[in-house]
C-alpha cells in the first residue's frame, strides 16, 4: 500500500533520508535490513527515484530514529507524530508505572514514588 501523505518535496526526503543513515554509519544494505528493503531500493529512495511504500516507512522511521514528518516534509515534530512508537524511555516506563500504580492503589500520581537500585 503507497504512503497516504504525499511527499511534497521528493528530492528533499530522499537528502534527509541519506544523511541520517549517514549520520547513523549505516551503509545502504544496513538501513535496508532494517527497513526490511534492499540496498538498491534505499538507494532508490535517496536517489530521488521511488518513494517507500507505508510498511517500509513505518520501519525506515524506525531505523532512523525520527519521525514520518520530517522525512516527508523536513519539520521537526513531537514524537507522537511518529509512525511507529519508538523504545519507550525510562522516564516514560517510571512514570506509566506511577500512573498504574496510583490508580490502583487509589492515591494521587504525587504520593506514589520509584525507587531504582542499580547495585548489583
Amino acid at each position: 500500500m503507497p504512503i497516504r501523505r504525499r511527499i511534497t518535496d521528493p528530492m528533499g526526503f530522499a537528502r534527509r533520508v541519506s544523511e541520517l543513515r549517514e549520520t547513523k554509519h549505516l551503509t545502504l544494505a544496513e538501513l535496508g535490513r532494517a527497513a526490511g528493503v534492499s540496498g538498491t531500493c534505499v538507494w532508490n529512495w535517496e536517489s530521488g527515484n521511488t518513494c517507500p511504500r507505508a510498511e517500509s516507512m513505518k520501519a525506515l522511521v524506525s531505523a532512523l530514529g525520527t519521525t514520518a514528518t520530517y522525512l516527508l516534509d523536513g519539520r521537526d515534530v513531537a514524537s507522537d507524530d511518529r509512525l511507529l512508537p519508538e523504545q519507550p524511555t525510562l522516564p516514560h516506563v517510571i512514570r506509566s508505572a506511577r500512573e498504574a500504580i496510583a490508580e490502583a492503589a487509589g492515591v494521587p500520581l504525587s504520593k506514589v514514588r520509584v525507587v531504582l537500585d542499580y547495585d548489583e
